[in-house]
């Protein structure tokens, strides 16, 4: 059985999938709300709220996959530039830049880019793939 990504789910469609094995929409919700919040927070074995069936069901259904970064570069004007690679090996940026006391994150919605403006090195590679829902909000949950 092929898993959906658990990132690329709205709150609703989360709660649709957790009925399809008696999850209450409350549960449902409080585990989606945990996920979001926390980044390390896994998906129980067990669970006051949440039958030990329907979280087995939910683990065997879905995926909580998010990209890894592998490089950080800080610039001197404050800004960072993050590195993240895919489940398919591929890489995109992300950058966080400083505005006002506060940091603005750009994230990238496609691998590459058709543009290929000469003065950016990710138009000179071309576009590789549009980035999946998932791909695109696990950036900014990393």
């Amino acid at each position: 059985m092929s898993k959906h990504a658990f990132f690329s789910l709205t709150p609703e469609e989360f709660v649709d999938h957790a009925k399809t094995y008696p999850c209450g929409k409350t549960a449902a919700l409080k585990m989606m709300s945990k996920l979001y919040r926390d980044p390390h927070y896994q998906v129980p074995d067990h669970s006051e709220e949440i039958s030990k069936e329907s979280l087995a069901f939910i683990k065997e259904t879905l995926h909580f996959e998010k990209p890894k970064v592998s490089k950080v570069h800080h610039s001197k004007d404050g800004t960072i530039k993050f590195l993240v690679k895919f489940k398919d090996g591929l890489e995109a940026e992300m950058v966080a830049m400083k505005f006002h006391k506060k940091y603005t994150l750009c994230l990238s919605s496609q691998v590459g880019c058709a543009m290929k403006c000469s003065f950016c090195f990710t138009g000179t590679q071309g576009l590789s793939r549009n980035l999946n829902v998932h791909e695109i909000v696990g950036q900014y949950l990393v």
